[in-house]
């Protein structure tokens, strides 16, 4: 029931996380072109949350997964060396 209830709040996460970013980046319940403007505000909100959460769920589902000592390999020997050189580049101001 534990991992349930952890699935399911990840889930509810998700969808929040959308309508939060669809609102703010996205124009929330306004049609994307003005010849659009009769389909009401809800209805683009709703498929513009969707969207979201399927291209969310696809990426995660297509992208396999990291191991951890993988995912520290990676961060400590190209992530750190790449952020350096980022630093190092940039001209003072």
């Amino acid at each position: 029931m534990r991992w349930g209830i952890f699935m399911f709040a990840e889930y509810v996460n998700l969808v929040v996380i959308s309508g939060i970013i669809s609102t703010l980046y996205f124009g929330g319940w306004r049609a994307p072109l003005t010849v659009l403007d009769f389909i009401p505000g809800p209805i683009w909100l709703f498929l513009k949350i969707a969207v979201l959460v399927f291209i969310y769920l696809w990426v995660r589902w297509t992208i396999f997964r990291y191991r951890y000592n993988q995912l520290m390999s990676t961060g400590w020997k190209v992530l750190l060396p790449l952020s350096i050189a980022n630093l190092v580049s940039r001209p003072s101001s």
